[in-house]
């Protein structure tokens, strides 16, 4: 919720005082120009993750065949270079609004949101790069809803109602596992390593979990490994 809250303001921020100001008052300037378009180019990277996502639950839903071992590489991209961008433009939004004495207090305000939103947005793609480098390949996507059954008598200290998880270090023996808060919105949800975007999952850590995936047949439900 925090995600899609987060691209939505930004969407908002970044657009409608250019909106105002080219219609309700003089032109726009070369920077100011200059600055609405990097401000759109880093909401259009920021939610083209949401409309990728959205356009594969289309196809799944019209009964389209869809691969399971795509990547998330692209999404965390586009991620980043939304917050990236973001930073950018609204950072020097702040410095154009030092300079003029005129500068109302709800325009800093405005701007000071949009720089950590796209602070966010990067943070966002920080963690979960941070959560998959740190086991190299053991980690990977757990099908949680299809092994949760078998799983009953030997795993009992996992909480976790979603449909798949991200875990990592099975072979470490303790496995460290992350599951959605709300599973509807995750990013990725089709690749080896869908992306939950901080803060909207449990982080926690499971030897009965490590365990019981080693002693399954690798032809099992084991997690999906990162390419």
């Amino acid at each position: 919720m925090v995600f899609l809250a987060s691209v939505s303001i930004l969407g908002w921020l970044s657009l409608m005082p250019y909106f105002v100001r080219a219609f309700r008052g003089p032109g726009l300037t070369r920077p100011e120009f200059a600055l609405a378009a990097v401000s759109f180019m880093g909401t259009a990277a920021a939610l083209a993750p949401v409309m990728l996502e959205l356009g594969m639950v289309g196809r799944e839903a019209s009964g389209a065949s869809i691969s399971l071992d795509q990547s998330a590489t692209l999404q965390l991209v586009l991620l980043a270079t939304g917050g990236v961008l973001s930073i950018i433009a609204f950072a020097a939004r702040l410095l154009r609004l030092r300079r003029a004495p005129e500068a109302r207090f709800s325009s800093v305000g405005v701007n000071t949101l949009g720089l950590a939103i796209g602070v966010y947005l990067c943070v966002v793609v920080v963690d979960q790069v941070r959560f998959l480098r740190a086991s190299g390949d053991d980690v990977g996507m757990l099908a949680w809803s299809i092994v949760r059954t078998e799983f009953r008598d030997t795993v009992k200290d996992v909480r976790c109602d979603s449909e798949v998880m991200i875990v990592r270090g099975v072979e470490s023996g303790v496995a460290t596992y992350r599951c959605p808060h709300l599973p509807q919105i995750t990013l990725a949800r089709y690749s080896a390593t869908p992306i939950f975007a901080w803060p909207a999952y449990e982080e926690s850590r499971s030897a009965q979990l490590a365990q019981a995936l080693r002693q399954l047949t690798p032809d099992s439900a084991t997690p999906a490994r990162r390419d």
